[in-house]
């Protein structure tokens, strides 16, 4: 199953069985579903599944540790998922507000 380049704005791979340009770093065809060879070590899925990931571990560890990171998922994916970039900023600024309330909650002045 080869698969060839695609010219223009987009730089992933042309779908094998409907022939429609997908994202660099997917995994499958958008149009079909059918599975693309995209070459990419890592899939915009697992850009997005790790994302969250990370994020939600700022809730153990602290958003100092976790939020570069998610941030970086986040902006790797938003081209092609800008709702999930915002759902991962969203669990960052989650985490923040935690460890913002939590000192506050705890130990009262």
């Amino acid at each position: 199953m080869a698969v060839e380049q695609a010219d223009g704005d987009h730089d992933g791979p042309v779908c094998p069985e409907c022939g429609e340009r997908t994202v660099r770093g997917s995994d499958k065809c958008f149009n079909c579903g059918a599975a693309v060879d995209s070459d990419e070590a890592i899939s915009l899925a697992m850009w997005e599944y790790g994302g969250g990931l990370v994020a939600a571990f700022g809730f153990f560890l602290t958003p100092l540790l976790t939020a570069l990171p998610a941030m970086y998922c986040a902006y790797r994916i938003y081209d092609r998922k800008p709702m999930s970039s915002y759902g991962i900023l969203a669990v960052i600024v989650g985490t923040i507000v935690f460890w913002i309330v939590l000192p506050t909650v705890i130990l009262p002045g």
